[in-house]
Parts: structure tokens; C-alpha cells; sequence
């Protein structure tokens, strides 16, 4: 009767393991860097604030996004910023909207590029990234595929 019970034991602490392994094998984690910019109507980029860096969570289903990326790492500098579920609205008071006559927006590049016929939301991350956010007039700076509303 005592070895049933060692071996019942054996085997629950066994699939347990299995259980926890086969869990943790779907998590991804990415480092990457983030910086933030206005551009003004002349075309010249003022630091915001920045850069920073941060590792962002997610799993292979749900695989880390540039949006979260901002989000995160922007509240764990104490930045404030403001985001609904698809893109981000203000960053240290810069709102996107009217000003002056113009409408800006924030735009993101990850590695230098703009992303083509994507949004911050649904642009996955891969490890080293680098994502700059700009706010930036969409009259005299909209960049072909870049995302207007982050």
C-alpha cells in the first residue's frame, strides 16, 4: 500500500512538472528600445523624452506588440501617457489633434521604418527593436503606410 502511494505521488509531482514546463515554453519576452519625438511644421524633431528600454512580455499566441511596448515602458518611467485599445493619444501633454491649424498625430517607425498597412497594435516585436513615436502634422509629414493613429 505505501509504494501505490509513493508511485501516485511520484507520478502527480511528475505531471505537475510536465504541466509547468510545457506552461512556461509559450511565454516570449523581447528587449527593446523606445524613444519619443515631436516633429514640428518645418519638419525638425525635438526629444520628448527617451530613449529608453524595457522588456515586454507576451506569449506565442500573444506575442508582444509595439503599443504595449509604449505603454509599458513609457508608465514605468512615470511618463505620462494616454492610449485607448489601439493607439496612443498623448505623451507628456502632446495631444494629437488640431494645433495650429494642422492636425498632428503620433506615428511610430520600429527599426528606422515605417511599417506598411499596420498599426501599433498589431505590430508584433522581435528582440533589439527600436520604436521612435513622433507627433507629427500628417498634412506635411505623412509618410506612405504610417500609422496616424499609432
Amino acid at each position: 500500500m505505501k509504494f501505490i502511494k509513493v508511485l501516485s505521488l511520484t507520478m502527480a509531482c511528475l505531471l505537475m512538472c510536465l504541466c509547468i514546463a510545457s506552461c512556461g515554453s509559450n511565454a516570449v519576452k523581447v528587449n527593446v528600445k523606445l524613444s519619443v519625438f515631436t516633429r514640428d511644421a518645418n519638419g525638425e524633431e525635438n526629444l520628448l523624452c527617451g530613449p529608453f528600454e524595457g522588456e515586454i512580455k507576451g506569449t506565442t499566441d500573444n506575442p508582444p506588440t509595439v503599443l504595449q511596448a509604449a505603454k509599458e515602458i513609457l508608465e514605468a518611467n512615470s511618463v505620462p501617457c494616454e492610449y485607448d485599445d489601439t493607439s496612443i493619444t498623448s505623451i507628456q501633454s502632446e495631444k494629437q489633434g488640431m494645433k495650429d491649424g494642422e492636425t498632428y498625430a503620433w506615428i511610430f517607425t520600429l527599426n528606422g521604418k515605417e511599417p506598411q498597412n499596420t498599426r501599433s497594435y498589431n505590430t508584433t516585436l522581435s528582440e533589439g527593436d527600436v520604436i521612435v513615436y513622433y507627433l507629427t502634422s500628417i498634412e506635411n509629414d505623412n509618410p506612405a503606410g504610417a500609422d496616424t493613429n499609432s
